[in-house]
């Protein structure tokens, strides 16, 4: 488990080699300010990773990196990090933080109208949403915090392997089906 010094020392880190890539966030079609307001921007940095764990390494090889940030979006609980050619695959500073987009989903707010907590697989395909929905970090961690969120929602995944996915969490944490669990139509996959 990570320490607050852990993330203090990755933070310094990350001040010291990170520059801030508007041009990443054009070639992904990212609103800056979005991104900005909910994960502190998109920087460029290099790094060397270990398992599902980064650091920063003058000698590494360049990634995105965002901030992770706690429901209040404000305090910084990790960073998160993945190499633009593989963004379906990421990597945490410190680890122990369930999600990204935890502001959004507790905000009832976001449910608006009945409208679902959206989840995305991947940094990069929350950040094309607009930081809106959230990206669960650690998939048995993030199920719990799901949980643990007061009203009970409708979760929208990505396609049917998601929905697995996040199913057999819950089946492993020996939660019912408090949340509804959808997936598009349009993302369907036939058995």
């Amino acid at each position: 488990m990570s320490t607050a010094f852990d993330l203090l020392q990755a933070r310094t880190a990350f001040v010291t080699l990170a520059r801030p890539s508007v041009a990443y966030c054009k070639a992904l079609g990212l609103d800056w300010n979005e991104v900005e307001a909910a994960a502190g921007g998109v920087y460029m940095a290099p790094i060397r990773t270990s398992g599902d764990f980064f650091g920063f390494d003058p000698q590494g090889i360049e990634a995105a990196v965002i901030e992770v940030r706690a429901t209040d979006a404000w305090t910084v609980q990790d960073l998160v990090a993945w190499y633009p050619t593989a963004p379906d695959q990421w990597f945490v500073a410190v680890g122990g933080v369930p999600a990204l987009g935890m502001a959004h989903a507790t905000n009832p707010a976001s449910y608006f109208g009945r409208m679902p907590l959206e989840l995305y697989q991947s940094p990069a395909e929350w950040l094309q949403a607009n930081c809106h929905g959230a990206v669960l970090l650690d998939t048995v961690a993030g199920v719990e915090w799901l949980y643990e969120l007061p009203q009970p929602l409708t979760i929208a995944v990505r396609d049917d392997a998601h929905a697995r996915e996040i199913d057999a969490a819950r089946r492993q944490l020996g939660f019912g089906r408090r949340h509804a669990l959808v997936v598009p139509a349009d993302s369907r996959v036939a058995a």
